[in-house]
């Protein structure tokens, strides 16, 4: 984390910047960030070689909230909680969870095991939002 991105986000406050988004997907060593939803292809088909990293949300996560607090944003949005037309799916071939940006998995008609009643189960990403703002003030 280095002083680039303290005056990245210094000058997304006069935007007033509310949202970030990571990807956390990657497909033979690179990583998708932004077009993560590109893993999609055209037959509902994920693309051969892409791989769940659930532990790139929380990297990304783990590297920017504290450069917002640093900078003084007072809260920030991540982008987004949920995708429900990108089910999870056990198959990896068809799991279009992995082209969202959610911090939970929506399910295609799989009971939550988590949340009773709920539709979606929590990403590693959920948890570490959890975890951050459970110690902000």
């Amino acid at each position: 984390m280095g002083t680039g991105r303290h005056a990245l986000v210094r000058q997304l406050l006069v935007a007033d910047r509310e949202e970030f988004l990571p990807g956390g997907l990657e497909q033979r060593g690179f990583q998708f960030g932004a077009a993560g939803f590109t893993v999609i292809e055209p037959d509902h088909t994920i693309r051969p070689g892409t791989v769940r990293d659930e532990g790139e949300q929380v990297r990304y996560m783990d590297e920017l909230l504290p450069v917002f607090e640093a900078e003084g944003v007072d809260s920030t949005f991540w982008f987004s909680f949920a995708c429900d037309v990108l089910p999870h799916r056990a198959d990896p071939r068809t799991d279009l969870d992995l082209g969202s940006f959610g911090i939970v998995k929506t399910l295609d008609g799989t009971p939550s095991q988590a949340y009773p009643g709920m539709p979606w189960e929590p990403k590693k990403a959920f948890h570490a939002l959890a975890r951050h703002y459970g110690k902000s003030p």
